[in-house]
């Protein structure tokens, strides 16, 4: 009895030392519904079994652990599985394994590592930290984990510890993954159906576009036989949480352009919302004479610190500088560097570029001959002007083209202009006249955002409103809407708290804006919901739904208001939960009520 007492506290004390010597939250199979279990010995850990390795089954920081081999069965590796293993310098990975966690070998020393083309997703900073890792294959397909809120890295490799000198894609790339690789050099596979390598960098499969340049080349020399140089090759990025940076081609310093390059464009391969650079570019070489205005234009404003005279020194053939405006032979107005506050534009010019007139405090006035027909995105952004006539034969107006313009009263949209793009006119606090032209079909976000109108029309033919289109017009008090609401969104006039809407069409294209103010709570787990919206003329009320439920299927509560009010505080069973709400209102007529539009919110 006593020896097996003796046996029975020897075998304890035995996996009470094994339990504490072993990795910090590492589990056994008798602790996993799955079958992975692990075995170290002589610095080599193997991961082996069915299914995946147990999100509790990690190795951090563990010394002892020299190579890590992943047998054929295992089917995932945990997040920060073997995070800080700094004695940690070969790693095999089985066919099997799917899923690999975020930072699961992040401040390792592996020099190379292998991911077996049939994984699917890999976690953010999985490789990040690992100053010594030169070679990566992995797939050219594949979702990225990132962790949520403040935590968020769209990377799996570090940009600033060490470059690697190879990345290697061993399925067909998706461009967009890309950024989340620091590299000085990207293969990709021979069979790839889109896409190529020359000498590291990445073109199009007939090697005439170039595509992705690594984010760690300080030079760029484009291959002669290239036609199209987009300029996303080197403006994408990855982000963190915060919006910074994360594996952008932040060393490129220089960028020679061969003399077959025809276009330059900064929208095709675009992965991200970013198109003015902080890429350092400092001299780009320009041996082309193919480029027609606009991608000059693009080639100017993509790059921060390549200005107008670097380029039109080296194309005297093609640019001319007269009367302060830098204009191509093609008719396009590059940029103007004077100072006058009346501006004349010269009759023949049939573009004007991005940001042209930026920031031109001083101009007033403005003439633009009828031959324009296209005026890019922030030509004419924070400028003085107080006027402006557009011309006749112009195709839309621009993306934030008069943005900033608070001395700008009146505009006049001319028949030609099918869109008003995003931001057009937002911030021109002083625009208090505002005339439609009769083909005009679209209006985008914020395109008129903290304009100074009072009264206005929205005829028949403007068919899409978009969100915010008119927020923040403070001083607006009337609106008549001539005809249908289906694609007018119900925030085109948010916050603007004097207006009050008039409907032309049928009450079943009536719609308000709604916005939740505040919520307080009482005894009881109840709380009050005080809502507010946009006075509508002609109604004969509103009916109001709130629930706990977007689909408002659970807690549901239905409230009117009268045709004359403007907000309603409701009392409602949920203290904590996100209660939605929406409204819409209605007509009487022949003695029926006529439904309008639903308009929702939560809080």
């Amino acid at each position: 009895m006593r020896k097996s007492l003796k046996v029975l506290l020897a075998a304890s004390l035995f996996v009470f030392m094994f339990a504490a010597a072993a990795p910090e939250t590492s589990i056994q199979a008798s602790k996993s519904r799955t079958s992975v279990t692990y075995k170290l010995k002589k610095g080599t850990l193997t991961i082996s079994g069915k299914g995946k390795m147990p999100a509790r089954m990690k190795f951090r920081k563990n010394k002892k652990i020299k190579k890590v081999i992943i047998k054929k069965g295992v089917t995932s590796i945990s997040k920060e599985a073997f995070m800080g293993c700094k004695n940690l310098k070969s790693v095999s990975i089985s066919k099997t394994v799917k899923e690999i966690g975020w930072y699961s070998f992040s401040g390792t020393a592996i020099k190379k590592i292998t991911i077996p083309s049939g994984v699917k997703t890999i976690g953010q900073e999985a490789l990040g930290n690992c100053k010594l890792l030169k070679n990566v294959t992995i797939p050219g397909k594949f979702k990225l984990k990132t962790m949520p809120y403040d935590d968020k890295a769209e990377c799996i490799t570090d940009d600033d510890i060490g470059h690697i000198d190879m990345v290697t894609f061993n399925t067909k790339l998706s461009i967009s993954n890309v950024s989340y690789l620091a590299a000085k050099n990207f293969t990709v596979k021979k069979d790839d159906p889109n896409f190529r390598s020359i000498r590291g960098v990445i073109y199009t499969k007939n090697g005439k576009e170039i595509v992705r340049v690594p984010s760690a080349r300080t030079e760029l020399v484009i291959e002669d036989g290239c036609t199209d140089f987009h300029m996303q090759s080197v403006l994408y990025y990855s982000e963190d949480s915060e919006g910074d940076f994360v594996n952008g081609c932040d060393k490129l310093k220089k960028i020679t352009i061969p003399q077959s390059v025809k276009r330059i464009d900064n929208t095709k391969y675009k992965t991200s919302s970013y198109f003015n650079s902080e890429v350092p570019v400092e001299h780009v070489a320009v041996n082309t004479k193919q480029l027609d205005g606009h991608s000059i234009s693009v080639l100017i404003n993509s790059l921060n610190f390549i200005g107008i005279k670097d380029i039109a020194s080296q194309l005297p053939e093609q640019i001319t500088f007269d009367h302060d405006m830098y204009i191509t032979k093609d008719k396009v107005l590059l940029k103007y560097i004077g100072k006058s506050a009346a501006v004349s534009i010269p009759d023949g010019v049939k573009s004007i570029e991005e940001r042209a007139f930026y920031d031109c405090s001083e101009m007033k006035t403005v003439t633009i001959p009828q031959s324009v027909e296209m005026i890019e995105k922030c030509a004419f952004k924070y400028t003085g002007l107080t006027k402006v006539d557009l011309p006749l034969n112009l195709k839309e107006v621009s993306e934030a083209v008069f943005y900033g313009c608070s001395k700008l009263s009146s505009i006049k949209i001319p028949d030609s202009v099918a869109v008003i793009k995003k931001e057009a006119f937002n911030d021109c606090s002083s625009l208090k006249t505002i005339t439609f032209g009769k083909n005009l079909k679209e209006i985008r976000g914020n395109a008129f955002a903290g304009t100074a109108w009072t009264e206005l029309v929205i005829p028949k033919n403007i068919r899409k409103i978009y969100k915010n289109a008119f927020v923040s017009c403070e001083a607006a008090k009337k609106v008549i809407i001539e005809g249908s609401t289906k694609n007018i969104s119900a925030n085109a006039f948010w916050l603007c708290p004097k207006l009050t809407i008039t409907y032309k069409a049928s009450p079943k294209n009536y719609q308000t804006c709604i916005d939740l103010y505040e919520r307080d709570y009482i005894k009881n787990g109840k709380s009050k919901i005080k809502f507010g919206w946009t006075k509508l003329f002609g109604v004969s009320g509103y009916q109001i739904k709130l629930s706990t439920d977007k689909k408002f299927k659970k807690n549901v509560k239905t409230v009117t208001a009268k045709k004359t009010a403007k907000s309603k505080t409701v009392t409602v069973k949920n203290k904590y939960k996100t209660e939605y709400v929406k409204i819409r209102p209605y007509k009487v007529v022949n003695k029926k009520k006529v439904y309008g539009r639903w308009s929702s919110d939560s809080l």
